[in-house]
């Protein structure tokens, strides 16, 4: 596994701030929805999943590590996902 960069250490937390304030705006933007969304990478963190209780929320990550509810390369075509799984708002 790489090692981050002082960079990236020294800005993760804005970075996880600004992150958690987009998510938070969205929900609020989407509260009389409903839907299914698909997130990508959330490790054990439940941030989309507190704020998105409307929807149907599934997880992907490269590692079953967390237990996601998909486990795939974002970088390869995933043949477990339909095309139409997760529609755009």
């Amino acid at each position: 596994m790489a090692t981050p960069s002082k960079f990236d250490n020294d800005t993760f937390q804005l970075a996880r701030d600004h992150l958690n304030a987009f998510v938070a705006r969205t929900a609020a933007k989407l509260a009389g929805e409903t839907g299914k969304l698909l997130e990508v990478g959330p490790q054990d963190r439940s941030t989309v999943r507190e704020n998105f209780s409307n929807f149907n929320v599934d997880t992907f990550d490269i590692v079953d590590t967390y237990s996601p509810t998909l486990v795939g390369d974002i970088t390869k075509v995933n043949t477990a996902i339909a095309d139409s799984a997760y529609p755009q708002a």
